[in-house]
């Protein structure tokens, strides 16, 4: 059990209801004062006085609801800004999802291997898929996912030490047999944002996409183009995590020799920290690559998005 847990969640779905309530109310005072409209005479007089004073106190009950479900959501989203904003400034170890002990990052190819893990999930999304559908779907997530993966790294962090609102939020646990639920995350983000008429997505399209899964759950999130060198990296990460998109696939392992050359492939990525010699430290497939300390290799495109979580 956490030391210290701010249910966020519950503060603005209480937000949500006290803003729902004050339409509700605002509802009934229309019909109240239709209702008086339709009263006429000498005698409805003093009816339709009172009418008028009870709808003058329906609306200031109103606002009071409406006031006091904007103050909880400001109350938890400030709250999330300030907790985010520390762990991200703690640096590169600061997001479970990257331990050089264990798988760095998500592999966009692991739910195919393990496609019965994760049925249910796509069934919520293709509840007549049949079970060859999904495999044959999650094919393609292997062939395409490399976005998507990059931005569920991020989200790791967000609810770092919040494993309980995790599965509250999404339905299904953050972590399973003491390893991060990589694929129950990327499989529902890929099921709820992939359109099955494209090959792939650039990378401002992955930033949009997951702003609005996100805002689907809830989560206040701005992905934001940057200019990333070595020597900015650091400086930048403390606002956010960052995610690249290159062409050609070109990674290097850590010893500096050239382990991926696709020329004809685009791939993205986590960044996820800088070498002494100017290497971007990545996150793909599950493990770490590094970028050449010569960017221009990266002729296709070489482009970076900044994920804030507000």
């Amino acid at each position: 059990m956490n030391e210290f847990d701010v249910r966020t969640d519950v503060l603005m779905n209480y937000g949500s209801e006290f803003r729902n309530m004050s339409r509700r109310i605002n509802n009934l005072r229309f019909e109240l004062s239709s209702a008086r409209s339709r009263l006429f005479g000498v005698s409805m007089l003093l009816i339709k006085a009172h009418l008028l004073l009870k709808n003058y106190e329906l609306l200031a009950e109103s606002r009071k609801l409406c006031n006091n479900g904007t103050a909880l959501n400001d109350i938890a989203t400030k709250y999330m800004y300030a907790e985010n904003h520390i762990l991200q400034f703690e640096g590169e170890l600061s997001n479970p999802a990257f331990d050089d002990e264990g798988q760095y990052g998500g592999d966009q190819g692991s739910p195919r291997k393990n496609w019965e893990a994760v049925v249910e999930i796509v069934r919520r999304y293709y509840p007549n898929m049949s079970n060859k559908e999904i495999r044959k779907f999650l094919e393609t997530m292997n062939s395409e996912g490399c976005g998507y993966v990059a931005m569920i790294n991020t989200l790791f962090l967000r609810f770092k030490g919040r494993e309980d609102e995790f599965e509250r939020i999404f339905g299904f646990p953050m972590y399973v047999n003491g390893d991060l639920n990589y694929d129950a995350l990327v499989t529902d983000y890929y099921c709820a944002y992939d359109n099955p008429n494209e090959s792939g997505a650039s990378l401002a399209e992955h930033g949009e996409m997951f702003e609005a899964y996100c805002r689907d759950h809830n989560i206040d999130v701005t992905a934001t183009p940057v200019q990333v060198t070595a020597e900015n990296f650091n400086e930048l990460r403390r606002n956010g995590e960052i995610v690249v998109g290159i062409r050609p696939v070109i990674l290097y392992d850590a010893e500096g020799r050239m382990v991926r050359n696709n020329p004809n492939a685009g791939h993205g990525m986590t960044v996820t920290g800088v070498t002494d010699d100017g290497r971007l430290i990545v996150s793909s497939w599950g493990d770490t690559y590094y970028l050449s300390p010569d960017l221009s290799v990266y002729d296709g495109f070489i482009d970076f998005t900044q994920v804030s979580y507000n």
